[in-house]
């Protein structure tokens, strides 16, 4: 408090990127905010056919159904919920693989080593992607997943519905209502039993999405475009600037 709220009391405003983030805010001691989504640059996330680079690469089948969860493994993201939920359901559908992709918490280690031990190695962890590699494990997952306990924004999700997957995703993302309208985003609460029964269903029974690749990414450009937010963030911070002016 000593240190920070000095900074927080004289910035010339706060950047929120969703309403709830604003309003979960605990100590509103700042002069001026705005919310301003963030972006993705939709135009060079470009979807395409299955090309089992990922799979071959992490000996996932061809014909396995995979989940794929790319963010920081850390607690906060519901990685218990994931293990908890994925355990369970591969003790049910043999042919089900997760692939979790991204920087590892150092407690969390042990803990997911266990679960590829359970599991017998259905359970891949590549650690972080970037370029190629990011991609190809968008291109070969069948479903994405981010049970998350609370979530700012999530980019991330944003990717996997630009590179064409259906996303299943918790009532913790800040921005799950907006998501909800995308038509092919399934949001449940942060919790395991509801993961699970969502995983299993979509396998077991299927997932027609309510809405098509294409106007999906019509539907984020409209809302998530770097186009449009650049434009919008140049305008929060010349207003947020001349009000600072002396």
């Amino acid at each position: 408090m000593l240190y920070n709220d000095s900074i927080i009391g004289h910035a010339a405003a706060w950047h929120f990127t969703s309403m709830e983030e604003r309003l979960a805010c605990e100590r509103p001691i700042w002069r001026s905010s705005f919310i301003e989504p963030l972006g993705i640059d939709i135009d060079a996330i470009v979807p395409g056919p299955r090309r089992n680079d990922f799979r071959q690469r992490h000996g996932i089948p061809a014909d396995a159904a995979l989940f794929l969860f790319l963010s920081r493994i850390t607690r906060k993201k519901g990685i218990d919920i994931l293990l908890e939920a994925f355990r369970r359901l591969s003790t049910e559908i043999p042919g089900v693989h997760l692939a979790l992709c991204g920087p590892m918490d150092a407690d969390l280690i042990p803990i997911v080593r266990s679960a590829v031990e359970e599991t017998g190695s259905r359970i891949v962890t590549p650690g972080l992607l970037l370029g190629e590699e990011k991609r190809a494990a968008f291109l070969d997952a069948d479903y994405f997943v981010l049970p998350t306990y609370s979530e700012n924004f999530g980019v991330a999700v944003l990717e996997a519905l630009a590179h064409g997957l259906p996303v299943i995703t918790t009532t913790g993302m800040n921005i799950h209502a907006t998501l909800a309208q995308s038509g092919r985003v399934k949001i449940i609460e942060p919790e395991a039993h509801a993961l699970y029964a969502t995983m299993r269903d979509v396998i077991v029974n299927g997932w027609v999405p309510g809405e098509s690749v294409e106007k999906t990414r019509a539907w984020l450009q409209d809302r998530f475009s770097w186009k449009i937010r650049a434009e919008h963030l140049l305008h929060h911070y010349e207003t947020a600037m001349s009000r600072s002016q002396p």
